[in-house]
């Protein structure tokens, strides 16, 4: 095991990945891993950001968060099934900033339905980056791909989330899933590369930068 492999396996061993929070909304993501896209984002500078997996709504702030410091008119679309979200955690629901910045489905994100309701609201916006974190079986991120791939804007990014499972190098029992639909996915889609500019020791999000490249 190399040794970026032993600092993401011990930091997933360590749970401090569960207890993190963005303006005090819980947002389970690996702190190299929220560094890295804010990298990410501040390069593309997208108009949209669609986020697939809302949880508690964290992350949706933070991305919000970002778009407001970099100064942009832009908005975050994020997909969830779960129907209670705003009872969870009412911050994400009433905050200014999530009025004026974020925009939330609920849903499955592999409804067409879904997906038209997304690309109604990316009319018009020049730079879009998609990140992918809900469901993480194989099947399921795969046809997420397939379908929100086609919304990613040239030189942006689809962010992949939690490609270190089924043994890259954590949970190696969970079966194929994020990392194995990202290897089927570049088969069929030159027009995206891994940039592993962004991939530091210990991310959770091994092959897991996709730039958009033609």
């Amino acid at each position: 095991m190399s040794d970026s492999s032993k600092i993401t396996e011990l930091y997933f061993r360590s749970g401090k990945w569960q207890q993190g929070s963005w303006m005090g909304v819980p947002c389970m993501k690996n702190p190299l891993d929220a560094w890295a896209l804010q990298q990410v984002i501040y390069k593309v500078k997208p108009n949209v950001i669609v986020e697939l997996g809302t949880w508690k709504g964290g992350s949706s702030l933070f991305f919000a968060s970002l778009l407001d410091l970099i100064g942009i008119g832009g908005v975050v679309i994020t997909v969830d099934k779960n129907k209670n979200l705003c009872e969870m955690n009412k911050d994400i629901c009433s905050s200014e900033l999530a009025s004026r910045r974020v925009r939330r489905f609920v849903g499955d994100s592999i409804d067409d339905k879904v997906l038209k309701k997304v690309k109604n609201l990316i009319k018009g916006h020049h730079t879009v980056l998609v990140d992918i974190d809900s469901d993480h079986k194989y099947n399921h991120v795969l046809k997420e791909m397939e379908m929100y791939g086609q919304l990613v804007t040239l030189g942006s990014y689809m962010i992949v989330e939690d490609g270190c499972m089924n043994g890259h190098p954590i949970l190696p029992e969970f079966g194929a899933g994020p990392y194995e639909a990202i290897k089927e996915f570049l088969k069929r889609h030159k027009e995206f590369v891994v940039d592993k500019t962004y991939q530091d020791a210990g991310s959770f999000n091994v092959n897991g930068f996709l730039k958009k490249v033609k």
